[in-house]
């Protein structure tokens, strides 16, 4: 039976409660050596008091997949 390909990328989602949070996308594709390809903040949730990052996930909708995430 063929392997499943390998996912590429890491996606981060990062930040402190009440501090700007961030997205962070990683390269593994180079053993032991992964390299950070791209990081922004985010203002998602932004009207959430105390906006802490808690978790992210694949959402499979209509189309095209997409990433989301969650503040607690």
């Amino acid at each position: 039976m063929p392997r499943p390909p390998r996912s590429r990328y890491a996606y981060l989602l990062e930040g402190q409660r009440e501090n700007p949070s961030y997205l962070t996308t990683v390269d593994l594709n180079d053993v032991g050596n992964s390299t950070v390809v791209d990081r922004f903040t985010t203002t998602a949730g932004q009207s959430l008091p105390g906006r802490e990052p808690e978790g992210m996930a694949i959402w499979r909708s209509p189309g095209a997949p997409r990433l989301a995430f969650g503040f607690h």
